[in-house]
């Protein structure tokens, strides 16, 4: 009889326990894959519709052809990089590093348009990439233009869906732009 008290009391306890768990603790989540951290070159950046950047008179969807930046293409590359933090939880701070065309007008001095020159500028995103399904989740952007969307096109290509102004025949616009990139070896 004083084991079966015992044995019940013991449930009873473990029972209270779990009646008594705090329901707002978040279980641990498991860490972020790395399997995407790496540098990828540009294939193609291309925008949703036909612009004429180059003022020549033949819009095209092709960024690089309109910016004429075809031939320095290795100037515009993609960085996936995590950083991990040994805090208690780990944490992991996972970054899109996203080297684009940048825009730089020329005006006289009286205002005229003389001309538009490219250089570079890196947009930056926070992400989390799920390897079971293949989802890249983008947390936020860091600094100017946008990074609107992500997604795993092959094991070694990734295509990065974002945002940033260029100076058009309509002056200045945001457009939506996709990018290719193909994992370096």
């Amino acid at each position: 009889m004083k084991k079966i008290k015992k044995n019940l009391l013991f449930v009873g306890m473990i029972a209270g326990c779990i009646a008594c768990r705090d329901n707002n603790v978040k279980p641990v989540e498991p860490p972020p894959s790395t399997s995407l951290d790496g540098m990828y070159d540009v294939i193609s950046i291309t925008c949703d519709y036909p612009v004429d950047l180059d003022r020549d008179g033949n819009p095209s969807v092709d960024l690089l052809a309109e910016t004429h930046e075809a031939d320095h293409a290795s100037r515009y590359y993609l960085e996936l990089n995590t950083e991990i933090y040994h805090w208690d939880p780990d944490y992991y701070d996972q970054r899109i590093f996203l080297w684009i065309p940048f825009t730089n007008v020329f005006h006289d001095d009286a205002g005229n348009f003389l001309e538009v020159k490219y250089g570079f500028t890196n947009l930056l995103a926070k992400y989390r990439y799920n390897e079971t399904t293949h989802q890249v989740t983008i947390l936020g952007n860091l600094g100017g233009g946008e990074v609107t969307g992500a997604q795993v096109i092959s094991d070694d290509s990734v295509e990065i869906y974002f945002t940033a102004s260029f100076f058009t025949r309509q002056g200045w616009e945001v457009l939506p732009l996709k990018g290719v990139y193909k994992r370096r070896p």
